[in-house]
């Protein structure tokens, strides 16, 4: 699983390298020439676009997509949007290449919501933030069928599931179905912008919902929240170069790691000896490598990423994590490369 972090929004790819396939799901326009330069250095197409519902933060690229590739489009047999050109029910099993999806029908957040299960884990859009809820939009929706939707169709799944939502709500980029079924309240948020939609709103609405729409810049979003380490565990270069030479700190069943969540091209050009590259867009892909008692001294370029990637690891419970101040600017200065 690729995912891609765009002030707030999530975007994801499914693939199958094997046959240069993907499968897109609430990809931003914004993003495009990001996600057309990693498909292109993996040598990928896009074969479809999912859309979790009918967007009103951000303007959807699945029409650019269907352009460049051919891509279908899919979304709930509900949606007010003429873009789909293939609309959904729950319990649908899709397949491309060697992608398999199941579309679950989550409505509550939009009358719309699909949520979609794949083999990594379940993409969730709105319909299941970490740790809170999003605020009912449009006519139909309410709190009420987005509390039954997590609880009778999502709540359901197995506890390891993956949950992949669509805004990183909490600074946490992904969590697990069991992690989530034991919040016993979640704050809604947005509630002020969707109970008094501005002009840019609908303009978005507008946008998303034409198969073929013309030219709109989307002046919402600044430069995205700002890392806080708050609450986290948070060492210095020296000492954790110190705890990495001990092999962690804490007896002989420990593990120490020191874990660079760049891009692999920004890790070949440079990374602190000894460290592994599990890149943030595919942080999911290497939970599975973490043992309870391993010790994981994090680190990004500056220290923004390395906060997303430490906040994700102690809310699913993985290893013990402490981030690196400075990331890896901070381990150079301190010459410990």
């Amino acid at each position: 699983m690729k995912q891609f972090r765009t002030e707030g929004c999530l975007a994801y790819f499914i693939v199958d390298p094997a046959a240069g396939v993907a499968v897109a799901v609430d990809p931003r326009v914004q993003a495009m020439g990001e996600y057309q330069g990693w498909l292109a250095s993996r040598g990928l197409k896009v074969a479809a676009v999912l859309e979790t519902q009918l967007h009103a933060d951000h303007l959807s690229a699945s029409h650019l997509f269907r352009e460049l590739f051919g891509a279908e489009i899919l979304m709930s047999a509900r949606t007010p949007s003429e873009r789909p050109t293939r609309r959904l029910e729950g319990g649908e099993t899709l397949r491309w290449a060697g992608i398999e999806v199941r579309a679950l029908a989550t409505p509550g957040r939009a009358i719309d919501s699909m949520s979609y299960l794949s083999s990594e884990g379940v993409l969730t859009g709105d319909a299941l933030w970490v740790g809170a809820m999003a605020a009912p939009q449009g006519s139909g929706a309410s709190l009420e069928a987005a509390q039954n939707s997590q609880r009778e169709i999502l709540f359901e799944l197995p506890e390891e599931t993956l949950v992949f939502p669509g805004h990183d709500a909490l600074d946490i980029l992904f969590s697990k179905i069991g992690v989530e079924k034991r919040v016993s309240e979640r704050e809604v948020l947005g509630s002020a912008w969707v109970a008094a939609p501005d002009d840019e709103i609908r303009a978005r609405i507008d946008y998303n919902r034409q198969s073929k729409p013309g030219t709109l810049t989307d002046h919402r979003f600044g430069g995205g929240p700002v890392a806080v380490s708050r609450g986290l565990a948070v060492t210095t270069p020296q000492k954790a170069a110190l705890k990495l030479r001990e092999g962690g700190g804490a007896g002989a069943a420990t593990t120490a790691k020191l874990i660079d969540v760049r891009e692999p091209h920004e890790f070949e050009q440079g990374h602190a000896a000894g460290a592994l590259n599990w890149p943030l867009s595919e942080f999911s892909g290497f939970v599975s490598q973490i043992a309870p008692s391993d010790r994981l001294y994090v680190y990004c370029e500056v220290g923004r990423r390395s906060v997303s990637a430490v906040r994700t690891l102690d809310r699913l419970g993985l290893g013990h994590a402490t981030l690196i101040q400075g990331g890896y600017q901070g381990w150079k200065q301190a010459g410990q490369v």
